[in-house]
């Protein structure tokens, strides 16, 4: 004997189940499972609108998934899945350490930093001579580490130096400045066409997860990292960078934070958190 198909003969209207809400917990959510069943043309018209809240939940709850599954009879199966928002963290923070490559000024090298202990260490004036130094357009003195200035000038911008020489120029006197022998050292550097120094630094990262927006604090502050990433020792961390992202109307925000490690700071410049 043919076995018959079977033929829906309930309700034209889309029904929910008996075993329906299925309903579980955790620390952060709600998450709820429903089943109805109908005429597959009522369920297919009838498709849940995903972030839409159920009216009949006392919960927050809402839509964030479904599924279809047509049955023999031109029956329709429809699974709906929803959770409430949720509050709190709902992973554990994601700990990183990166070493980052940055260009600095050649004159910020501690060999050569004012105020330093470095084997060139300059001082203010030997600072304001090189800049002198740099807009010197005669190859001649500029590769004998020497800059002219009209003698009528009456901010020379060389401090305290003395002149080491004068020179003519079309019928102009200028004296003619030396720069001491640690600026030359650094001159030097300059004349081969050098203008920075590469060094390394730490970037300490953290990436959470959270059900609510996550607390935003400006960039730039100083402010050590916190201690579980095990930030390197010996650097001045400022708050670099912080993003948070959303996945969805109703998803999840996931933020990241990084603290950038620096060997030297102005704190006239960069305040504390």
């Amino acid at each position: 004997m043919a076995q018959q198909t079977p033929t829906w003969i309930g309700s034209t209207a889309l029904t929910e189940c008996p075993d329906s809400p299925q309903i579980s917990w955790d620390a952060n959510r709600i998450m709820v499972t429903r089943h109805y069943e109908g005429p597959l043309d009522i369920v297919q018209s009838n498709q849940p609108v995903k972030n839409q809240a159920w009216q009949d939940m006392a919960a927050a709850v809402v839509i964030t998934r479904w599924t279809l599954t047509p049955k023999p009879g031109a029956i329709g199966h429809l699974e709906v899945y929803g959770e409430t928002p949720g509050t709190g963290n709902s992973t554990t923070p994601t700990y990183e350490i990166e070493w980052v490559e940055i260009d600095r000024a050649l004159i910020l090298h501690p060999i050569f930093a004012v105020g330093g202990t470095g084997a060139y260490v300059l001082t203010s004036q030997d600072v304001a001579m090189i800049q002198k130094w740099e807009e010197e357009d005669n190859f001649v003195l500029k590769t004998a580490f020497q800059y002219k200035v009209p003698q009528d000038n009456s901010n020379p911008g060389t401090g305290s130096a003395a002149p080491t020489g004068t020179t003519t120029v079309n019928g102009v006197t200028f004296n003619v400045y030396t720069l001491s022998t640690n600026a030359q050292v650094y001159a030097g550097k300059r004349l081969k066409g050098i203008e920075s120094y590469r060094l390394w630094a730490p970037v300490a990262r953290q990436t959470i997860e959270s059900f609510t927006l996550p607390t935003s604090t400006p960039c730039g502050l100083i402010e050590a990292p916190p201690g579980a990433i095990g930030a390197p020792s010996g650097y001045t961390y400022q708050r670099s960078a912080q993003r948070a992202t959303k996945t969805g109307r109703y998803g999840k925000w996931q933020q990241q934070q990084e603290w950038q490690g620096v060997d030297t700071i102005d704190t006239d410049l960069y305040p504390s958190a």
